[in-house]
């Protein structure tokens, strides 16, 4: 039993955030652990609420998310969207090389963010 005991006690501490350990511990000591329920229901602005999970991961999409409408685009965005359709076609365009193309991929930083902070 005393081993048992010993195994999960270090099984726990190896689980456990090194920043502060004993948090988790004085936190199920005075019974303060909390929950995270999911999500699984929203009130929409008419004021009715979402009916089931799909529904509500729907709901947060479109606030989130705008549509892209092209009835809504100023003289600028329309610019853009003609832009975006022309090919770019230069002089000196040529194809990359498999070897650029590895030498490129070999230069990342992995688990870093591209470009700067905004």
């Amino acid at each position: 039993m005393k081993r048992e005991k010993l195994n999960s006690w270090k099984e726990y501490c190896n689980l456990t955030p090194c920043t502060n350990p004993w948090n988790a511990v004085y936190k199920l000591a005075r019974n303060k652990t909390k929950r995270s329920l999911p999500m699984t229901t929203l009130q929409r602005t008419d004021g009715s609420f979402t009916s089931d999970l799909n529904e509500t991961v729907q709901v947060v999409i479109d606030y989130l998310i705008p549509k892209d409408e092209q009835i809504d685009d100023t003289d600028h965005h329309k610019r853009i969207r003609v832009q975006t359709e022309e090919p770019i076609l230069t002089a000196d365009d040529r194809d990359c090389t498999p070897s650029e193309v590895k030498n490129a991929i070999g230069d990342l930083k992995l688990k870093k963010r591209q470009g700067k902070m905004v």
